[in-house]
């Protein structure tokens, strides 16, 4: 009894196998990605990254004004530049457009049909609406969450980067005498 039903999970294995690893389509990933409104958050991930960048650069014009005044409108109107050219850039290389491709591939090799399908059911269901209406909610708090933590991160890193930067400009003077 026992060899038999190692027999027959042996024998059946490789159906289960081919079954389970079977790489989903085009056309259902494309419904995954419509029911999850993909280009939607995408798009509202670089307005939320615009609108966060924004207030960094402004602190930027600040500081450099709180040395030279007379600088302010020039910085201001520099930084305004160096947001919008970076911000373009970034909206080029990161659009759904550019990104389908590549996001189609790596579905392809991370998710099984099955797994697909059984994401198309979620999703279609209400709570899986439901869940679909507050991720951009979550990405926004969370993009906040992150930003909060950046300046004093940031404030960390300089400070380390002054004193390394002091200690190497120390170091030649030792070797010296």
């Amino acid at each position: 009894m026992r060899n038999m039903l190692l027999t027959a999970t042996l024998a059946l294995a490789p159906l289960f196998a081919s079954a389970q690893s079977t790489a989903p389509s085009d056309a259902s990933l494309e419904q995954l990605f419509t029911l999850t409104h993909v280009d939607q958050l995408m798009t509202s991930i670089q307005k939320q990254t615009r609108a966060s960048l924004k207030p960094m650069l402004d602190k930027a014009v600040d500081q450099i004004a709180a040395a030279h005044p007379e600088k302010r409108e020039h910085a201001t109107q520099a930084f305004d530049k160096f947001m919008n050219m970076t911000m373009d850039m970034m909206e080029a290389e990161l659009s759904w457009t550019a990104l389908k491709p590549v996001t189609l591939d790596i579905y392809k090799t991370t998710f099984s049909q099955d797994e697909v399908n059984a994401m198309i059911a979620f999703y279609s269901s209400p709570m899986g609406q439901s869940v679909i209406a507050k991720l951009p909610i979550a990405t926004q708090k969370s993009m906040q969450m992150v930003q909060q933590r950046m300046g004093p991160l940031m404030q960390r890193v300089m400070y380390q980067a002054q004193q390394m930067a002091a200690a190497l400009q120390a170091e030649p003077e030792a070797h010296d005498h």
